[in-house]
């Protein structure tokens, strides 16, 4: 959590110990997520530090498809093109499930 890029705790500028705990426990579980994540992709034999793994993951868009109400297509969200190593990736980590119906 002492990564100043990725998943780092910073002083958070709440005025109350509630929202400080909230913030605590998100910090928390993103960096339980994400070693879990990383667990899973060393698992799976592929080499690959954590914060390469969260920079590509966080590299991956979704994009929304939006059409008009008469053109007889139905709108849909879909992921951006990515990388092979981006690919292997997500397919591992099931994240064409995490996509929001539209």
């Amino acid at each position: 959590m002492k990564n100043l890029r990725l998943l780092r705790w910073q002083p958070p500028y709440y005025w109350t110990d509630q929202k400080l705990r909230v913030h605590t426990l998100y910090c928390v579980l993103a960096l339980l997520v994400s070693s879990l994540a990383h667990k899973e992709i060393r698992q799976a034999g592929v080499e690959i530090s954590l914060p390469s793994l969260l920079k590509e993951l966080s590299s991956i868009r979704q994009v929304a498809l939006l059409y008009p109400s008469g053109a007889g297509v139905k709108s849909h969200i879909i992921l951006s093109r990515m990388s092979p190593r981006q690919k292997k990736l997500s397919g591992l980590l099931q994240v064409h499930t995490l996509l929001v119906k539209g």
